[in-house]
């Protein structure tokens, strides 16, 4: 009951937290909000709502956390170190859960198929005389950035400077 009390508590507040930051970034730059993680911080917001275990609800206190940092520096952010360190501190650990829970992608995705891409080729290369085409690679890339486009579209994509 009282861990029910706490997870609808936590989800007004979230809902209300990000309905302010919305409307508080509404009027900057792409490249503004992006200081911010923007389009991460909303899609890991509405997903993480809807858990109500105990690691769910610390990081929920912790993305509150995010809001009040932005809110108490009046939604300004000197630079990209000083948004990789808010970024460090609050949306990764959230990130990192929703990896595991909800298969979340980010960039490192896209960038590991095409290393795995790269190595097939390679290998063929040295192991099949006459093969000359990146056939691999290119199935890779695709793969990977139709996931990409399809994980933005479910709003399960989360990457720094989104």
């Amino acid at each position: 009951m009282v861990n029910d009390f706490l997870y609808m508590e936590l989800n007004e507040i979230i809902e209300q937290k990000v309905s302010t930051f919305k409307e508080r970034l509404s009027d900057k730059s792409t490249s503004e909000k992006k200081l911010f993680h923007y389009n991460s911080v909303v899609n890991l917001s509405m997903r993480i709502i809807l858990y109500k275990e105990e690691k769910a609800n610390s990081l929920k206190v912790k993305l509150i956390g995010f809001f009040d940092e932005i809110e108490s520096c009046n939604y300004h952010i000197n630079g990209k170190y000083e948004s990789s360190l808010i970024h460090n501190k609050y949306v990764l650990p959230i990130s990192l859960y929703l990896f595991k829970k909800e298969n979340f992608l980010s960039n490192a995705d896209l960038r590991l198929l095409t290393v795995i891409g790269v190595g097939i080729d390679v290998i063929l290369y040295f192991l099949v005389s006459g093969y000359i085409y990146p056939i691999f690679i290119l199935l890779f890339i695709i793969l990977g950035v139709y996931r990409r486009r399809q994980a933005k579209k479910d709003g399960k994509y989360a990457t720094m400077f989104w």
